[in-house]
């Protein structure tokens, strides 16, 4: 089996990479323990790799929310840690054609919950919108935010989609995306930067006000957007959503009308 590259982002935190289709892995290390953020596409060896970087050390899995590219590998421990909201996505996930592997036990997780690595402490931010049950950890320690999918779902583009041809989605509305933006900034002085799913750079903060300032821009209505070009495979309806560009920053969100606001219950 092939096994995954190492890059180290910071002191403690290491990329995990190296298999397509496969979102960012990090592994987070404390004195006591390792929390591995997000499983990828269980292409690679991950306990492997895991044992390799810090020998004989726990080590608590966490989902930042368990679209197929996050949490497909899950299958490879014995427990993984992810929000109550993940559970329809996870059960797709394992319902994949070709998947038939044992699943991992599902511990819930939920907003405000803290995680000793050993002077490191994980804290669990509830940021719902690009799916429901989105996550984001704060590395209290190291001053960042394992943000998964929050600040783009592939490398700078954030999919708040409804529903595609190919794929079930389960975006949660424009509405309460910039509801979990906004909470992120009230975080205040509390990080510094971001480690995003779809990208091997800490972020800035900078990334965090244009999507703030896209999101409302297309909720006002006062938005330009264009219709993206996004190939569908063979026999299936093209796609139909907008897309709009950030400025100063590279990241865009495409969206599509039914994702906008939030759904009406009863």
């Amino acid at each position: 089996m092939e096994q995954y590259q190492r890059k180290t982002i910071l002191p403690g935190i290491t990329l995990l990479y190296g298999f397509p289709e496969e979102c960012c892995i990090y592994a987070a290390e404390g004195e006591r323990a390792l929390a591995l953020i997000d499983t990828g596409m269980g292409k690679g060896d991950l306990p492997a790799a895991l044992e390799a970087l810090a020998p004989g050390k726990e080590i608590l899995v966490f989902n930042t929310h368990c679209h197929f590219d996050h949490s497909a590998g899950n299958f490879r421990f014995p427990a993984v840690r992810m929000h109550p909201g993940c559970g329809r996505d996870q059960d797709e996930t394992e319902a994949m054609p070709g998947a038939g592997r044992p699943c991992a036990r599902r511990i819930p997780v939920r907003e405000g919950d803290t995680f000793d690595l050993g002077g490191v402490t994980l804290e669990v931010i509830e940021t719902p919108g690009h799916t429901p049950g989105c996550i984001c950890l704060l590395d209290r320690t190291r001053r960042v935010l394992f943000a998964g999918d929050l600040i783009g779902s592939d490398v700078h583009n954030v999919w708040m989609l409804d529903h595609l041809p190919w794929v079930k989605f389960s975006t949660v509305s424009l509405e309460c995306y910039l509801r979990s933006l906004e909470k992120v900034e009230a975080l205040g002085d509390r990080f510094d930067g971001f480690l995003c799913g779809h990208d091997d750079r800490i972020l800035g903060r900078e990334y965090l006000r244009e999507l703030m300032r896209l999101t409302r821009s297309v909720l006002e209505g006062t938005a330009k957007p264009e219709r993206p070009d996004i190939p569908s495979p063979p026999g299936q309806d093209p796609v139909v959503c907008w897309r709009v560009r950030g400025e100063g920053v590279p990241t865009a969100i495409l969206y599509q009308e039914e994702s906008l606001h939030d759904k009406k219950r009863g």
